[in-house]
């Protein structure tokens, strides 16, 4: 199922050769994405007093939380 968020591109030296690009989609859903972890991290900093290290370790189990859904 295509979601038209890349697009591929020969080159014009060598058709053997592609290149991926975003498309306009795939481009406004990597800034979507990437507002959304922004986010998520400053939320993390803020509860944690900016520590570094707690920081750090809230993020990890939020990761591994991820793989026991």
């Amino acid at each position: 199922m295509s979601r038209n968020l890349i697009e591929e591109i020969s080159s014009n030296k060598d058709k053997r050769i592609k290149t991926l690009h975003l498309t306009k989609d795939g481009n406004d859903l990597n800034n979507q994405i990437n507002a959304e972890q922004t986010e998520k991290i400053e939320s993390i900093f803020e509860n944690v007093d900016n520590d570094w290290e707690q920081a750090m370790k809230e993020l990890a189990d939020e990761y591994v939380k991820g793989f026991k859904s």
